[in-house]
């Protein structure tokens, strides 16, 4: 059903072009207090700026951040809001695996960046 959604979603989306972020934006920042709001820093493993890389007059900063034992509608809940609330965050890498023992858990690892303004 969530792929059904996406797609949908794409459709009506179009291509759309790259949204670059304002200089003062900190994406380390966003996301802390998205976690915050949500109550999901209990399921945070961990939450690590990269490298900030610099491409003409542009900087992209990314950070990785890893959720240990989450459920999908938490997860869910966390992406929409990456998703529609900011449209400069991108999640270029996402991987996610179950549980063994409680397989209605996840453990996921995501990389995000946004484009600044250099």
């Amino acid at each position: 059903k969530l792929c059904q959604e996406y797609e949908e979603l794409k459709k009506k989306e179009g291509n759309r072009s790259v949204k670059i972020a304002d200089k003062k934006f900190s994406l380390f920042s966003y996301v802390g207090d998205v976690i915050e709001k949500k109550n999901l820093k209990q399921f945070v493993r961990g939450i690590k700026p990269l490298p900030l890389e610099e491409k003409d007059s542009y900087k992209i900063e990314k950070i990785k951040l890893t959720f240990e034992n989450i459920t999908l509608d938490k997860l869910v809940d966390f992406l929409i809001d990456m998703e529609k609330k900011n449209p400069y965050v991108h999640i270029p890498e996402f991987s996610m695996r179950k549980n063994k023992e409680k397989p209605y858990l996840l453990s996921v690892e995501m990389e995000m960046f946004i484009i600044k303004n250099g």
